[in-house]
């Protein structure tokens, strides 16, 4: 191989080599850009596997606190529990009394609030109180609460809180041990507890139970208490978040996206309680409120609509509007139904047409039909729950067909003939043009003009016709001539003629 040939070869290699390189790098960056921006937009989505922050603003655990409703157990020894009451909007009630009636223990109950109460006579007798909440399996659920317990002569109180994946107080499940033994404990002042588990089945239950002490009294009590799901409106949010978009980059709205579906995501946000994940979802929601802030809706259409078929506005309305907008026509009998669905929830109209890519839409009655006078036309453009509308009234363009007048004579009272009804009909002198009578044709389209009679007789020989106006003021073609006949037969009067005697008679 010469030195020329070595080269170009080597030229060659080095060429592919570096193409392969830069188009290798380009194809990675760009994958990794990719990359990126796929876990941007995943972020909130995979922060929903995370054990979420713990909540401590109390007035947001108050909010979302699901506790409600409670039920009192009471037992002897070592009995199991038997269900005493349940609590029905009344916050106390009586658990354990003597043979007298004397109350010796009782419990206060609220949603934010369990205390149980123990006399010195209650030393055998044990009460509890529990509420059962229905759960989501995968979310995490946080319990607050301020537990103070108390005796008589500062002894030992026998209490416990458990936290239950079940509710069958006599064969629990519990996810939380710490208090979950009913024993002996020291005076507890107050203790603050804040726990955070994650639920494996459809409902758990917070059970809170005391002990009766020989000769003291004796007090379990939480306040400041709460059970809040910390998911709680995340999959919903991210749900609906994501049915208003085309896809995952979160850039075009389907049809389907109006403010009402953004004004529901966001309701459903609002009640989140991670605010990492919360803010994250407003911010994607903000680019659905941007795109949809961009759609102002418009509409043009002709000044007027008419009824003569030569006319192209008989048959066909042009326009502008929003692009893309689905338009509808609607006040003539010679529309279609339209078969298009706007995909908007509840509304139940079918489009005709859609406006292009610029807005413009042009649109025409099937062959041989056309808008009929005084049909109220409206033309409504729609695009993700934007609307706007015009309605036009249909002009009347067409004349009246062309009349007909009867025969007129000179000694007539009466001019008849026939035109459209109710249209106004005008009697001509032919020779000068000029107004001679006025009239109204019937609803039978017949038509008797009265002479007046000032006018009477008519003069032979003269030519009239006629005219019909509608109330649209078009007028009609005019009638064929006619020549007033005479029919006044001459006077005979005698000739006078005055003859010399003599003279020859006139021959």
């Amino acid at each position: 191989m010469n030195k020329k040939k070595w080269y170009f070869l080597s030229v060659l290699i080095m060429g592919v080599a570096v193409f392969t390189i830069f188009f290798n790098l380009k194809t990675e960056v760009k994958t990794v850009l990719k990359a990126e921006e796929n876990k941007k937009n995943a972020n909130y989505q995979t922060r929903v596997e995370e054990s979420p922050p713990a909540i401590t603003d109390q007035t947001v655990l108050s909010k979302y606190n699901l506790i409600k409703d409670f039920e009192g157990y009471t037992k002897s020894k070592d009995e199991p529990w038997s269900l005493n009451s349940t609590w029905n909007g009344t916050p106390s009630a009586s658990l354990v009394k003597d043979e007298r009636g004397n109350v010796l223990m009782y419990a206060y109950a609220e949603s934010s609030r369990v205390e149980i109460r123990s006399n010195s006579g209650a030393r055998d007798w044990s009460a509890l109180v529990k509420t059962t909440i229905s759960t989501i399996p995968g979310h995490y659920y946080q319990l607050s609460t301020t537990m103070r317990s108390s005796s008589e002569m500062g002894k030992e109180v026998i209490y416990a809180l458990d936290w239950l994946s079940n509710s069958d107080v006599n064969n629990p499940v519990s996810v939380y041990s710490d208090y979950s033994e009913l024993k002996k404990r020291p005076d507890n002042i107050g203790t603050t507890i804040r726990k955070t588990v994650k639920a494996t089945t459809k409902e758990m239950t917070l059970v809170f139970s005391l002990s009766g002490l020989s000769g003291s009294k004796s007090v379990l009590d939480n306040w400041a208490l709460s059970l809040v799901d910390l998911d709680q409106g995340i999959g919903e949010s991210i749900k609906g978040l994501e049915a208003l978009f085309t896809d995952t980059t979160h850039t075009e709205l389907k049809l389907s996206s109006t403010q009402a579906e953004i004004d529901k995501v966001k309701e459903s946000i609002e009640t989140i309680l991670n605010t990492t994940t919360k803010k994250e979802l407003f911010t994607e929601l903000a680019k659905a409120q941007a795109l949809l802030d961009k759609i102002t809706m418009s509409l043009t259409i002709p000044t007027e609509l008419v009824n003569d078929p030569k006319n192209e506005l008989s048959h066909t309305i042009k326009g502008k509007t929003y692009p893309n907008s689905f338009v509808h026509f609607s006040g003539s009998s010679a529309f279609p139904v339209g078969t298009l669905s706007s995909e908007v929830a509840d509304d139940l109209k079918k489009y005709q047409i859609r406006a292009d890519g610029e807005g413009n839409f042009s649109y025409s009655l099937p062959e041989g039909k056309y808008f009929k006078e005084d049909e109220k036309v409206t033309v409504t453009s729609m695009l993700r729950g934007k609307t706007t509308s015009q309605t036009r009234e249909v002009k009347d363009l067409v004349p009246p067909e062309k009349p007909k007048l009867n025969t007129i004579k000179d000694q007539a009272g009466t001019i008849s003939g026939a035109a459209e009804a109710g249209t106004t009909v005008t009697m001509y002198d032919k020779s000068d043009d000029t107004v001679f009578l006025t009239g109204t044709a019937g609803t039978d389209g017949q038509f008797s003009l009265v002479i007046p009679e000032a006018k009477k007789p008519l003069v032979p020989y003269k030519t009239y016709y006629v005219t019909a106006t509608d109330a649209a003021g078009n007028v009609s073609d005019a009638s064929d001539d006619q020549v007033v006949v005479d029919t006044t037969a001459p006077k005979a009067e005698a000739v006078k003629q005055a003859l010399t005697l003599g003279d020859k008679l006139p021959a």
